[in-house]
């Protein structure tokens, strides 16, 4: 959590909708604590009607997500040199300059982070918190993206699956 925010009033329970398709947010009252030891509560919900369920951080507590976060589509990353699909590719992007990319692995660990992205996630992590086979890169499955366009204000976030 300390990567997303330093203030625990923002740190918000959020939920993937299988029926909306998009991020809705499951906050039942502000957070308490702080963002290393402390509580949040949710609304009273049904866990199967999510695909995922999880934590998130708003920019002003309590805000609807469906306004700030935008769902771009879920991509493959097959990074073994055949030409097709070798790079984390996200043409929506390509244009706009000021950006920032983020990947996250299944347990929320952030294992790639650039500003200004354009094609250059291949499968490796360009943070020094992955020790084991770094040198082989990442392994496969799914991994969780966000992508904030800073000078339009826009958020997206998605899954991408890396194949080996």
């Amino acid at each position: 959590m300390q990567d997303l925010t330093d203030d625990v009033t923002k740190i918000i329970p959020v939920g993937y909708s299988k029926f909306s398709g998009r991020w809705v947010n499951l906050a039942g009252s502000a957070a308490t604590g702080t963002v290393n030891e402390g509580i949040v509560s949710t609304e009273e919900f049904i866990p199967d009607d999510y695909e995922i369920l999880t934590l998130g951080v708003s920019k002003i507590p309590y805000e609807p997500l469906s306004k700030e976060v935008l769902t771009l589509d879920n991509y493959i990353v097959s990074a073994n040199g055949d030409g097709i699909n070798d790079t984390f590719f996200i043409p929506e992007i390509m244009d706009k300059g000021n950006n920032l990319v983020q990947i996250y692995d299944r347990y929320g660990l952030k294992v790639f982070e650039l500003e200004n992205y354009t094609n250059e996630f291949i499968g490796f992590s360009n943070l020094n918190n992955i020790p084991l086979n770094a040198e082989k890169g990442l392994p496969a499955g799914v991994y969780f993206y966000t992508i904030a366009l800073i000078d339009e204000e826009l958020n997206y976030q998605g899954f991408l699956y890396l194949a080996r």
